[in-house]
């Protein structure tokens, strides 16, 4: 039985052994930035542009974070203008669900902050409600929306 395992196994390496030649053959007549680097596509451009777009966006979520304990009501403001000038304006790098979900979170949290509890659960929904439209997905809350929610309740109590 092994004698017949390894007649096989030697006929098909045999057998192998002409398009194994032909493809080394190839590879060492290949420049070798042609084989391994792809071309610049448009969607390199795009991918770089959403990061770059969404980098500064973050940034600025971050500096309203800092604001929320001195200045809270101007983040409100602030946040409302952002969500409808984003609702408004096309989205040509597709950033404008994650971008929302941020601005959901700040919100919320400044609310409870302030101590407006049930504005901060209602953000807490729209968050959840722009993640199912982001995803496609049924309604379903995340474990941090969850303990948000329960926070919420609990203070709200």
């Amino acid at each position: 039985m092994k004698k017949i395992i390894y007649t096989l196994l030697l006929s098909a390496l045999i057998s192998c052994q002409g398009s194994i030649k032909k493809n080394i053959e190839a590879i060492e007549n290949t420049n070798n930035t042609e084989m391994f680097h792809a071309p610049a596509n448009d969607w390199e451009e795009k991918l770089e542009k959403s990061g770059i777009e969404y980098s500064k966006f973050d940034a600025k979520i971050n500096d309203y974070y800092k604001q929320i304990d001195t200045k809270p009501n101007s983040v409100i403001a602030e946040t409302e203008k952002l969500i409808i000038e984003i609702e408004n304006k096309p989205d040509s790098n597709n950033l404008k669900r994650n971008k929302l979900g941020l601005l959901y979170d700040l919100r919320a949290e400044t609310f409870y902050r302030l101590g407006k509890y049930e504005y901060s659960i209602n953000e807490i929904y729209k968050d959840q409600k722009n993640t199912q439209l982001r995803f496609g997905g049924n309604f379903s809350f995340g474990t941090t929306n969850c303990i948000h929610l329960a926070c919420n309740y609990v203070k709200q109590i």
